[in-house]
Order: structure tokens, then sequence, then C-alpha cells
């Protein structure tokens, strides 16, 4: 069965590219490899030059196949941190070698073009804001490293979100790149699985009998979030029936259950979040349902706040949610981790009283932490403040709060609009999925920073399939695709 689609055209005529410059180009590259090669295999030792000629080759593999690249980014997210390499107080990671390649073969198409080329790219400006903001940021900093490793977090997201609408174009690598997705954090989440069934892992990560799954992410919270960046596609696909069911369900309870491993809070809350999310664009009851849960919720926090309900009701569940009787001062082993938690929030708050306009200088936090340390016990520098939000308006003030704020609502507004225009089942599944990632992706934001093990690259895959499902693909296209796909 073929899923090749011949005649499907994008949204906007692609500039053609010249065959003769192409080829020139392909050719002066080969010939440029030989030469270093040959010069690698002299010079160094056979240990070294193999390693540095296989990664060579798989770099030209890389830019001649960007599609392939941008689907090798679903693997290289989660299990970046196999193999590192520390140059200058820098990590660079495979994922940061394959964003290379992939912004490296766009912008050489547009070079050979004469035009920059891009698709359907309605998060551009948001994401141009946000950076710009980060970029002023910086005058304020005092760890200009610390800086840029945050700035290039947010060129990663800029160039595969970019690059990625220029380079998916069809229906079929659309349903590609879902299912390397799938494949990949199924692959993850087993790892976590595992891991809590075999109990391998540091025993700090022991809740009674139980360990918590970490997968190659090193800590539980941030292994549940990139899962939940996965899960509600899954979920959409699976009510639009974009998939066969069986196996739909199979991805579902897999990621699901890597959730679960992790008991992380705030992966639990994002999943929740994200399936409320996807539940109130599909039913009217499930509005219902999520107004109510909201009212009470709002009656039972202005009540506690007025004092009429007792201490005996608030207590049980403020003990149960681990935030009852929490001194950051003098913690206790049982509020330990709550407290820890609250320590680093008041350093950040801190921060941002000092200098409220701009922040302390992106990717500073670090480095300040000292001057805003709550108490002595808390001398050990987690590196956040343990909320994303109060994280941004640390490093970037106002601006930087404003702005990411803004690059949120901008990605909601997008998925809902996705899935308005779209005039398929995959177009709505991949919009409405994308809506759940976005939301339980702030959700947790609130309780840890996720732009960690190059995730946002694993958002800018998100955005890319919205962006192209639901603003780029012709009816024209998916017709096309169904005959192929009929044939």
């Amino acid at each position: 069965m073929s899923l090749s689609v011949p005649d499907a055209k994008f949204a906007g005529s692609p500039e053609r590219v010249s065959p003769r410059a192409g080829a020139t180009a392909g050719q002066a590259g080969r010939i440029i490899t030989l030469i270093a090669g040959a010069l690698i295999v002299v010079a160094l030792p056979a240990t070294l030059s193999l390693p540095i000629i296989a990664g060579a080759a798989l770099v030209l593999v890389l830019l001649s196949r960007p599609f392939g690249a941008l689907c090798a980014l679903a693997f290289a997210v989660p299990f970046e941190s196999v193999r590192n390499i520390h140059a200058g107080g820098l990590n660079i990671t495979v994922t940061n070698l394959i964003v290379f390649c992939v912004a490296a073969a766009w912008l050489s198409r547009s070079i050979s073009a004469g035009k920059l080329q891009s698709g359907p790219a309605p998060w551009r400006p948001a994401l141009l804001i946000y950076g710009a903001v980060l970029f002023f940021s910086v005058t304020q900093a005092i760890d200009f490293a610390g800086s840029l490793k945050e700035l290039i977090k947010w060129g990663q997201l800029l160039f595969v979100y970019l690059a990625g609408v220029s380079i998916v174009r069809t229906p079929k690598q659309v349903r590609t790149l879902l299912i390397v997705l799938f494949l990949a954090v199924m692959s993850e989440s087993l790892v976590g699985v595992l891991q809590a069934v075999l109990h391998s892992g540091p025993s700090s990560f022991a809740r009674g009998a139980i360990l918590r799954g970490s997968g190659t992410f090193d800590q539980p919270n941030p292994f549940a979030g990139y899962l939940n960046m996965t899960l509600p596609l899954a979920v959409a696909c699976l009510i639009f029936r974009v998939f066969p069911r069986k196996y739909m369900w199979l991805v579902i309870l897999v990621t699901a259950g890597g959730v679960l491993s992790s008991l992380s809070r705030g992966g639990e809350l994002g999943t929740v979040a994200a399936l409320a999310a996807i539940g109130v664009v599909m039913s009217t009851h499930a509005r219902s349902i999520l107004a109510l849960v909201a009212t009470a919720l709002i009656a039972l926090v202005t009540l506690v706040a007025i004092g009429i309900v007792p201490s005996s009701v608030t207590d049980p569940l403020a003990q149960g949610f681990g935030v009852a009787n929490v001194d950051v001062v003098n913690p206790t082993p049982v509020t330990w981790s709550v407290a820890e938690r609250l320590a680093h929030m008041e350093a950040g708050l801190g921060m941002f009283q000092a200098r409220p306009i701009l922040g302390v200088g992106i990717g500073n936090y670090p480095a300040q932490y000292v001057h805003f340390q709550v108490a002595p016990v808390w001398d050990t520098n987690l590196g956040h403040a343990h909320n994303y939000y109060i994280n941004i308006a640390a490093e970037a003030g106002t601006f930087g709060l404003l702005a990411f704020i803004l690059l949120l609502v901008s990605a909601i507004v997008i998925c809902v609009r996705a899935y308005r225009r779209a005039i398929d089942p995959i177009g709505r599944a991949i919009a409405l999925g994308g809506l759940g990632v976005i939301v339980g992706f702030a959700v947790h934001q609130s309780f840890d920073d996720l732009f960690v093990h190059s995730m946002e690259v694993q958002i800018a895959l998100v955005m890319t399939l919205v962006s192209v499902a639901g603003y780029g693909l012709r009816r024209s296209d998916l017709e096309a695709g169904e005959e192929q796909l009929s044939g």
C-alpha cells in the first residue's frame, strides 16, 4: 500500500531551487568531505578518527534528508542524555547537532532559492517577541554563559518551528511525524515504567515501597512533563480514529503508565488539565462540569479566606497535599520537599522585586541565588525557582513574564483556530491534541521548569504539526492523500 502523495500542493507555492546549483553545492560538499576525511584518518588515531568520520557521515545524511532529521529529533529529545559533550561550560547534545542540521538544511535551501522559505508560521510573531525580551534581559546579566544556554533554547524552539513548517508539506509527512512521536514517547515511557517495577534508580526517588520512574531525564518531574507533550495527541487521534484504535490504546496506556510511575504531582495535574481541555472542546457536558468545579473551587477558596470554613476541614486537605505547617526557615523531614520548593520560589520573587523590569538576566537565577537565599539551610542551589512563571519573572522581569504568557496564549489561540479550520479528522486531532499539550505544559510549569532536556524542541514539533495541519494543507492535498491510501 503506497502512502505517497505526488499531487499534493502546499499553501503558498515554494520557490524552485536550481538543480544545477544544488548539484554543484552537493559535489563541492562531497569533495570537501573526502579531503577532510582523508586528513582525519592520517592525522588522528583510529579510536578518534572513526567516530569523527561516522559523525560527519551522519551529519551529511541529516543535511540531505531534512525531514528525516526532523523525525530524528523526536527520539533525540528523550534520549539525548545518553551521550553529551561538555565544552566551555556548555553541554552539547545530539539534539543540538540535529537541530543545527535541520536549520542548516532549511537555510541552505532558502539561499539556493534566493528567498527565505517558510510554511504557515502563525506562532512566529510571539516567538520573536519572546526572544527579543530575552535578549534585552541579557543587559542585566552577570553570568553570560548562563544567558547563552537559555538563548540557545529559544533559538532551537524558533528554528525547529520555522524549519518544520517549511519541511513538512504533505499529509504523508504529517502522519509519519506523528507515528515517530508516538514511538519515541512509548520507548521513553517504558524506560520509566521498568525503573519503577525493577526499583532501578536513586534511593531518593523511593516513596515507601514504590520507586519513582524518571526515564532518561534523571528526574521524575521533567520525565512526566515530556510524556504529557505527546499523550494528548494520542488521545485526540483515538477520538478521531486517525490510526487503528488498538494501536492508539497501546500508546495511551504505555504513556499514561509512565506518567503514573513518575508520581509527579505536577505531571498528573498537567495530564488532568490536558484531558480537561480536550473534553471542554469535545463535549458540552464536560464544559458544564468544568464550570461547576471551577465555581466550587472559587467559592471554597473565598470561604477559607474569610474564615467561614473551619480549620478542621482545611487542615486535612493541606496535609494531604503536603503543604500544612511548612516552615521554609526550619523545615522538618516531612515538609522538606515542599519547603525547598517554596524557598526557591521566594528567592525568585526576591529577584523580581529587586529588578521588576528586565529581571536579573535570562539564565542568571543560579548566579544570583546566593544573594536572595531565604535561609542558610537552603545553600544548595537547584538552579531554578520550581515555578517557571516566577523564574521568567525573576530572570526577564515583567516584560519576560508577559512575553511568555503571550507565547502560551498565542499557541492556544492557534490550536483553537486550527481545530476550526481543519477539514479532515487528522487536522482536528492534531489541533485538539496540540491544545491539550499546551494547556498541560502551562499547568505543569507552575510546579517546575520544563525547559530542560531540549523539551523546547518537542514543543516546536507539536506546534509544527498544528500549524501545518490547520493552516497549510489544502483540501486537494487531503483528497490526493486519501486516493493513495485507498489505492
